[in-house]
This record gives structure tokens, sequence and C-alpha cells, in this order.
């Protein structure tokens, strides 16, 4: 039921984007998180398990207010308001990657990039080339930025070193959530210090909505499927 009531709160949110009616979305976006929330603390059975994945959507939803609030002020504050929302993101991926951590040191000395550690140059790639593209748009806000950059990409990291140690299932939804989440924050970055292009804050928001989503749905699948993991790691890899 909580997912189809994400679907629906997720719709006129886009809707409101799409429109720009600020009211619609005033409404519509404050709850998206707080659902989600809800959904993981109902659906899953250790609930000690599920501290981070909590405390990432909580302080997601930090973000989202912060930012969602900036365009009722001056420049000047709107710029502290984006930065609000921006140490809450980085705090919110933080826990993720906590989370995606516990998920491989609780069971395994290595994780799937650990053993594989040339994976990573594609992150380090796509990171360095959009931080060059940005240049001196950034200007001020170039430490943050940075800052925020590497959490992020850090984070869909450790999403893939879960590879070969839950279930695929598992793995597949929160590997895809975290290159989605990536997308909507350079569309924002681009958005923000470039130029803002045709739908970008529908696009930035309806690939927010199916990461945070697809990220909850795999931890859910995790948490309740834990005891059937694979035991041997070195077969899970190859």
């Amino acid at each position: 039921m909580l997912p189809i009531i994400y679907l629906i709160v997720a719709i006129i949110e886009i809707s409101g984007e799409f429109l720009e009616r600020f009211p619609i979305i005033y409404v519509a976006k404050p709850l998206l998180m707080p659902i989600l929330m809800i959904w993981v603390y109902t659906t899953t059975k250790n609930k000690k398990d599920i501290l981070f994945i909590l405390l990432g959507l909580f302080f997601s939803w930090l973000g989202d207010l912060f930012l969602m609030i900036r365009h009722e002020f001056e420049p000047e504050n709107a710029k502290m308001f984006f930065i609000f929302g921006l140490a809450a993101f980085l705090i919110a991926h933080l826990n993720y990657i906590f989370c995606f951590l516990k998920d491989v040191k609780g069971k395994y000395k290595i994780g799937f990039i650990e053993s594989k550690p040339s994976l990573i140059l594609p992150f380090i790639a796509f990171i360095v080339g959009l931080l060059y593209f940005l240049g001196d748009s950034i200007q001020a806000m170039k430490v943050p930025v940075y800052l925020y950059c590497i959490i992020i990409t850090l984070m869909s990291i450790m999403a893939l070193n879960r590879k070969g140690i839950v279930s695929t299932t598992s793995f597949n939804l929160i590997f895809i959530g975290s290159l989605l989440f990536i997308f909507s924050d350079m569309c924002i970055a681009i958005s923000v210090f470039k130029q803002p292009f045709y739908l970008s804050r529908v696009i930035i928001m309806s690939t927010y909505i199916l990461a945070q989503y697809l990220i909850a749905k795999g931890y859910i699948i995790h948490i309740n499927t834990a005891k059937n993991l694979p035991t041997n790691l070195k077969t899970e890899l190859k």
C-alpha cells in the first residue's frame, strides 16, 4: 500500500514541477521521504539493521526541505539554504555509505570493488569530467561542491562493492538507485551553476524519487532475505 501512496505523491509532486505550481510542490515533496521511512520500518524484520538507511532517508528529507524553501528568500539567503541542503544530503550519503559498508564488513574481509579496484576508474573519470565542465561557475561553492561530488561518488562505489555479497535483486536495485542519484544531482549542478534546461526540474525530481525508492526497496529485500545470502564470497565474485 505504501509504495502506491508513494507513487501517487510522486506523480503529484512531479506534476507540480511540470506546471511550476509551488503550492503543489510544498504539499507533496515533504511527504516523499517520510513515506519511504515508514515503509522501510514497517516491512523489515530486523529493526536494528535499518538505522543507517532510515538516517539516510531522514537527512534526504531535510535536504528536500532546505532546497525547496530556498526559492522563498533573497539570493544571499537562498545560497545559505542551498548549502544547508547540500550538507543534509552529504550526511544522507554518508549514512548510505555506512549502511553499504556494513553489508560487506559484517560478513566478509573484502568486497567486489576491493577485489577489482580498477572499477573505480570510470567513477573518477566521470566526476573529474563533471567538475571540469562546471569549471569556474561554482566559484565560492567550489569546496562544498567538490566534497559533495566525492561523497556521492563514494556512495555509488560502495553500492557496487555489495555485488556478490547481497542478493542479486538487492544489489541491482540499490546500485541502479545510486547511479540515478548521481544523475539527478548532476542535473541539479548543471541547472544551478550553468543554466536551467528544458524540463530540468521534472528530470531532477523524477530520477531522485526513483533513486530513493530503489534504494529503500533494495534494502528491504536485503534485510528480509539476509539469512539466504551466499556464504562463499570467492564463488560469488567469479
